[in-house]
């Protein structure tokens, strides 16, 4: 297998708290409070398609099986913020060390893993709201790393993350 040293997906996650281009933020004032930029770093949209090798895997549509697909799913390390200065700024630095970092199951909720406090409401914000403004003292950031190894396979095709 080609080690690929990936970090993959380091998420700030709720109300879009994203740094540009892994902190140089052009932009004045947080990057998250800026309603012109809303799909920063995304393909444009397209239908969805899986890869298959041939027609038995097709039938069977299990996007597992194919050759062409790797499941990300599974343990990775975790950061979780109480708010927005509290989160680690370089978390896409490879040199970062997340020894003190926790470990959590991808893809779940990290309010039912422990981190945050689960809030569900249908009828009122349990916060002030001044959009497109957030209080940033209050704004959990959760930041997610994992590495992996790109299959030998996978040489030459096109990777989309």
């Amino acid at each position: 297998m080609k080690s690929c040293n990936y970090i993959l997906l380091a998420l700030l996650f709720q109300l879009f708290a994203v740094q540009r281009g892994f902190g140089q933020n052009s932009v004045s004032g947080n990057y998250w409070e800026t309603p012109s930029i809303v799909d920063e770093g995304k393909e444009p949209p397209r239908a969805d398609f899986m890869p298959y090798s041939d027609l038995p895997q097709v039938l069977a549509d299990d996007k597992f099986a194919s050759p062409f697909v790797k499941s990300l799913n599974g343990i990775w390390k975790f950061h979780f913020a109480e708010n927005v200065a509290a989160r680690p700024v370089d978390f896409y630095s490879e040199n970062l060390n997340e020894s003190a970092w926790k470990d959590i199951l991808v893809p779940a909720s990290w309010e039912t893993q422990g981190f945050g406090v689960p809030v569900y409401t249908n009828s009122h914000y349990i916060f002030p709201t001044n959009p497109p403004y957030v209080d940033n003292n209050d704004l959990p950031i959760g930041s997610y790393r994992t590495w992996f190894e790109l299959p030998d396979k996978f040489d030459g095709k096109e990777i989309m993350l």
